[in-house]
């Protein structure tokens, strides 16, 4: 088997249909190449009876539908893992789906490769504001490899062989939100190869109110962004490799950036921002000043001055954090 999709799904009986017939419009002659992993993670609604009613009369598509108890998206991509044997891996989360042409395109070259890592571009699919905006990952025409990694990747671009996750044992956080980060970091100490395809493959739907990504659920689960930076901090402590850890730091700051705002945002303010300083000490994380973080900047070094400066910074954060919401942050 050339290829492993994990699918998870909680509870989306009203948005399932468009990510399998996606494949199930992919051409008959890839679809052996294929295998499809819907793990089912404990729905409380119908969405295991509307995919059986999609695949009533499916016999071309490779797929098993696996019902497990609610432990979360880490914990279903734990169980796909498990399940998978395909020498590839992809996460393709139950509401989203694919382009066809360029998934059948992607079939075709990955036959053809042994990279340890295939990152392609995916669509964001702003179904109730219609309209979609294409996420070019890499800035290049045509794809290349490389054994020096440039970025860190979104989950939604990435494939990786499966043995990485199986021979290392790496395994997600279970039970708590946003550890779609700890899946695009925990396997690149053991990346030696990579391929960048300038293809639109994954179709990432937003808008849902109940999504995750929404401002109000990221502040419910606030704790859960904690425990997933604190992992991702102890992933960056541990690397020896020059390059990969000069990546990591600029992902790192990414985080921090994104704390402090969450903080600002927090009615345990004053708490989550002292707490985030901390971190940035106990991980030794050269902290600098970046343009497009400069009001957590600014919070950082307020906290620095024992927040002598509130009655300037916060307002000023107030205003533009104000405004970043406003634009879906």
């Amino acid at each position: 088997m050339l290829l492993s999709i994990v699918i998870p799904a909680y509870n989306i009986r009203d948005y399932i249909h468009r990510n399998i017939e996606s494949f199930q419009k992919v051409d008959d002659k890839f679809k052996d190449k294929f295998e499809l992993l819907v793990i089912n993670d404990g729905s409380k609604d119908d969405t295991v009876e509307v995919l059986e009613q999609l695949l009533r009369e499916e016999n071309r598509l490779n797929i098993r539908i696996i019902s497990k108890e609610n432990g979360g998206h880490g914990s279903a991509v734990n169980r796909g893992i498990d399940e998978a044997v395909g020498k590839y891996l992809k996460i393709i989360d139950g509401d989203d789906w694919i382009n066809v042409r360029d998934f059948e395109e992607y079939i075709s070259r990955l036959e053809k490769t042994s990279v340890d890592m295939v990152v392609t571009d995916y669509s964001e699919q702003h179904v109730y504001k219609q309209f979609v905006k294409r996420i070019s990952v890499v800035d290049q025409e045509d794809y290349y490899s490389s054994n020096t990694l440039s970025s860190i990747f979104p989950m939604h671009g990435l494939t990786y062989k499966t043995e990485i996750f199986k021979d290392n044992n790496i395994r997600l956080t279970e039970k708590i939100f946003y550890v779609d980060t700890q899946y695009t970091v925990f396997p690149l100490k053991f990346v030696k190869s990579w391929v960048y395809w300038n293809l639109d493959l994954y179709q990432y739907f937003l808008g849902r109110p109940d999504q995750s990504m929404a401002i109000e659920n990221r502040l419910k689960h606030i704790e859960d962004h904690r425990i997933v930076t604190e992992s991702i901090l102890e992933f960056y402590k541990g690397l020896n490799d020059g390059n990969l850890k000069k990546v990591t730091y600029e992902f790192v700051l990414r985080l921090i950036n994104a704390r402090f705002i969450f903080s600002f945002l927090s009615k345990d303010r004053n708490k989550l921002l002292r707490e985030t300083v901390k971190y940035i000490d106990k991980y030794k994380i050269d902290y600098k000043f970046k343009k497009n973080q400069r009001i957590s900047y600014l919070l950082y070094i307020n906290e620095r001055l024992n927040r002598k400066l509130s009655f300037v910074v916060f307002p000023i954060a107030n205003a533009k954090i104000k405004k970043l919401v406003e634009q879906g942050i």
